[in-house]
């Protein structure tokens, strides 16, 4: 898979990676492909969480800072007919290959911000996913009558994803989700959350991303139906956000998080007076 393959903006990252981790996970007994390992045992250490100084005090709903030379922008679209105006703002980012590959082109903001809200919960809705079901399968390797390890090819699945990740410029894609912020803020009251701002969501989602364990070692799987689970019950009971991380293997979740470390140092701190409506 080619780096470019992979190169969605900042803004869908976190989305991305979860819904691709899960897909790949959730796959059925045809893609298991078994083979003798000895299992070493998994360390697990958990991230000091963010430093508490950036994480927004007084809740305020973000706004573009206004520039002194620009030209006012444009009006924004409603957010029921934001897609084609937000899916050229992506293409103008990164390229069209990309976008059209993997973005699912409807309710594309309302499937982010769906999306970003689910991130800590135990398990993530298909419906909600903002990009497409992703070709090939899990890997897993059995060590014996019911009982397998995470792969370490699975890592290589997402070598690509990370690169991409890593070239991405957190500062224009910050532009663009600032642009089109109210709409972000309305999908996110549509789902029931009144009174409270999507920003500070998204940076809460993010401290929780970063707070995943880190694993050394191999992960012990189970198979209980169809699908694989951690056979540590504590691994197991994370969220469906932090498991995405640790099964996509300890180098690219660093990679991973270090850009959503880049990103939340670009919106934690925005502090606006006012927001608009669409």
């Amino acid at each position: 898979m080619k780096a470019r393959d992979w190169a969605l903006p900042v803004i869908i990252i976190v989305a991305a990676v979860v819904a691709a981790a899960w897909y790949f996970f959730a796959k059925t007994a045809q893609d298991a492909q078994p083979s003798a390992e000895v299992v070493a045992p998994a360390a697990v250490t958990t991230p000091a969480p963010p430093a508490a100084d950036d994480t927004p005090q007084n809740p305020v709903p973000v706004t573009p800072p206004p520039s002194e030379t620009a030209p006012p922008a444009p009006p924004l679209p409603l957010l029921a007919s934001s897609d084609a105006e937000m899916r050229q703002s992506l293409i103008g980012l990164f390229d069209t290959a990309p976008v059209e590959a993997f973005l699912i082109p409807t309710d594309i903001i309302r499937r982010f911000v769906a999306m970003i809200d689910n991130l800590p919960e135990a398990s993530l809705p298909m419906r909600v996913r903002p990009i497409r079901k992703i070709d090939g399968g899990f890997v897993a390797q059995q060590q014996a009558e019911g009982s397998y390890t995470l792969s370490a090819g699975n890592a290589a699945r997402y070598a690509g994803f990370v690169e991409a990740v890593q070239m991405a410029d957190a500062k224009r894609v910050s532009e663009v989700y600032f642009r089109y912020y109210p709409l972000f803020q309305s999908a996110y009251e549509e789902l029931g959350h009144p009174g409270q701002y999507f920003n500070d969501r998204l940076v809460q989602v993010i401290d929780h991303l970063l707070a995943t364990p880190e694993i050394a070692g191999a992960i012990p799987l189970t198979r209980p139906k169809v699908f694989y689970q951690f056979a540590d019950p504590a691994l197991e009971s994370l969220s469906a956000g932090q498991k995405a991380l640790i099964r996509i293997g300890p180098e690219n979740a660093e990679v991973v998080k270090a850009k959503l470390r880049e990103l939340r140092a670009r919106i934690a701190t925005h502090r606006a007076t006012a927001a608009e409506s669409p």
